[in-house]
């Protein structure tokens, strides 16, 4: 897998809030929680991403914190709407290797 080029973390977040990050598979979680580390990305509690078993599918603060999305933060993911509007859904393996269009789609 491709390592992390230009893109940072925060910049999927910017400007937006919140969004949703998709992580297909464990090496694609490693890389994420690699990367949030180097970039003070960490959960709300202050734990670092490479301190826990991170989720195929987390949450992505504007204020540089993750979470785990629970039961209703998984339908919305699945379904692409939160609060009646489009659920940002990134494909992180995608982000990171540079692709233009890397939006999840289910």
């Amino acid at each position: 897998m491709k390592t992390m080029n230009q893109r940072k973390i925060m910049d999927m977040v910017k400007g937006k809030g919140a969004v949703y990050v998709y992580c297909r598979d464990t090496d694609t979680c490693n890389m994420f929680a690699q990367n949030a580390d180097k970039e003070g990305v960490r959960f709300g509690d202050g734990v670092s991403a490479t301190a826990r078993k991170l989720d195929g599918i987390m949450c992505l603060h504007e204020d540089g914190t993750i979470a785990y999305p629970g039961y209703i933060g998984h339908m919305a993911f699945a379904v692409g709407q939160k609060d009646g509007k489009a659920a940002e859904r990134i494909d992180y393996a995608k982000y990171a290797a540079g692709e233009e269009d890397y939006y999840y789609c289910n």
